[in-house]
């Protein structure tokens, strides 16, 4: 499975020690039917352990699209003390970027790695 960060979910993952075994493991889980939500329209949340020694349950959380395929990409990233839930406006903004991540082609996807856009791990 191709696991992709944008540029958000790269500073939230390096700023909170997330390790890309972590971020891959858990796309594996997403892919397995674990996840800790379906927001709709392909969007998943997704707790996450950070390094800074909480859990699943009381550490990170992540937005992600998956295209119920071979394809996750790690949109949002956050810890549960800063936000509890994401609200709705951000939800409905989070589902329309998922649209498009899953949309693309592996030739579109090539490009926005090398545009930066996005961080294939």
């Amino acid at each position: 499975m191709d696991v992709y960060l944008t540029k958000q979910a790269q500073k939230w993952a390096k700023s909170n020690g997330v390790t890309n075994t972590a971020l891959k493991d858990a796309a594996a889980e997403v892919a397995a039917g674990q996840n800790d939500g379906d927001q709709g329209a392909g969007v998943y949340k997704k707790r996450i352990a950070a390094k800074k020694g909480k859990g699943k349950s009381g550490g990170s959380r992540t937005l992600l699209a998956w295209n119920h395929g071979d394809r996750v990409v790690y949109m949002f990233g956050y810890d549960k003390s800063e936000m509890g839930v994401v609200p709705k406006k951000a939800l409905k903004a989070f589902k329309d970027a998922a649209k498009v991540w899953k949309a693309q082609t592996d030739e579109e996807m090539k490009k926005a790695v090398e545009a930066g856009h996005v961080k294939k791990i």
